[in-house]
């Protein structure tokens, strides 16, 4: 019979492997419908994040609140999913985009509207 921490750390692993897949298949739909570098990749690139990071706490919430600490592990487990790989992921492809000039994250320089600072 296996131990609870053991199965919590294949529970664990379960979300984690569920969470990269769902990672690389969002991946592998916004490559494959998006052609132009310049439309929609922002944010296919953060919709996994932000679907497994407040996703996963809440299966977590909701696994623990009930006492079944198997389905805690797995949200914990989509919860890590959502750091490493999916917002390194999306963080890299946020920087191509900058790179080729496509990204939101350019912030434009513009003098102060009312003239210096000082007035």
């Amino acid at each position: 019979m296996l131990s609870s921490r053991t199965l919590g750390a294949r529970f664990f692993a379960l979300g984690y492997a569920a969470g990269v897949g769902v990672y690389f298949l969002l991946n592998l739909v916004g490559n494959l419908v998006l052609r132009d570098p310049c439309v929609g990749h922002t944010t296919f690139g953060l919709v996994a994040p932000l679907l497994l990071g407040p996703g996963g706490i809440a299966v977590a919430a909701s696994g623990f609140s009930r006492g079944r600490r198997d389905l805690g592990a797995f949200g914990v487990g989509l919860a890590v999913s959502s750091l490493f790989p999916a917002l390194y992921g999306a963080s890299r492809d946020l920087l191509y985009l900058r790179s080729i000039g496509c990204s939101p994250m350019t912030t434009p320089v513009t003098p102060p509207a009312g003239g210096p600072l000082g007035r």
